[in-house]
């Protein structure tokens, strides 16, 4: 979030910096600022369960708020941007208890509520068909149903197919991204409208946004919608 959208909107605001290694081969086992499987099967405990680490920042942060008399509930608004917009799509996906409402932008593929779509099992982080053996817990469709989604892209974002990659150990990663490109024609609008399809079919709460001749920036207009959107919810 923008510096002048948090004082417009009168909200505190956490910035989480994560660790990312410096090796390639290592970041892409690791997918720390995604918040990809990786952060599951590290053993390196720095790198583990970033979702969890928010968790605990989320209530730090109220705590210490406490202490200079401003309340503030367990859920937060959350809006992010390109990997920062990976990384909200699946917390979203992984604890909407804790989730207000939610704007994520550039992301490529949102973390779909869904175990299957058109016949292909979609694991983490593209699905959830394998979040309970990961998370050990199971998917809350309902709780998710609940949380306001804003979820948008540029229609000349060239990298708005920064699908999840490097999350995989194996091929299935690009297989996966085969399929996906191969569904949508590699094309940023068809990526999203596949989404809004998929979000709508289990009745989820999303407004999905495609700006023409937008790239892979934010401009003010886009976070004008943004913050519409919060003021909304």
């Amino acid at each position: 979030m923008r510096p002048d959208l948090a004082d417009r909107l009168h909200m505190p605001v956490l910035v989480p910096i994560f660790p990312r290694p410096d090796d390639y081969e290592l970041d892409g086992y690791q997918t720390s600022q995604y918040l990809g499987v990786g952060i599951v099967k590290t053993r390196v405990a720095e790198y583990a369960r970033q979702d969890l680490q928010l968790i605990a920042m989320i209530d730090d942060a109220r705590e210490r708020l406490g202490t200079i008399g401003i309340t503030m509930g367990e859920r937060v608004y959350m809006i992010g941007h390109s990997a920062s917009g990976m990384y909200t799509s699946r917390f979203a996906l992984l604890h909407p208890e804790r989730i207000q409402a939610a704007a994520f932008c550039s992301m490529g593929w949102p973390a779909a509520p869904v175990a299957r779509w058109k016949g292909k099992s979609l694991p983490y982080p593209y699905g959830i068909a394998d979040c309970k053996r990961l998370f050990s817990r199971d998917f809350d469709l309902e709780e998710f149903r609940r949380v306001p989604l804003f979820i948008c892209i540029g229609s000349e974002d060239d990298n708005s197919f920064a699908l999840p990659y490097r999350t995989f150990y194996d091929n299935y990663q690009s297989l996966m991204d085969t399929w996906l490109r191969e569904s949508t024609g590699y094309d940023p609008t068809a990526l999203l409208r596949e989404s809004e399809l998929l979000f709508n079919s289990i009745g989820a709460n999303a407004q999905f946004r495609v700006y023409e001749g937008e790239g892979h920036m934010l401009p003010d207009h886009v976070y004008s919608d943004i913050e519409d959107f919060i003021r909304s919810h």
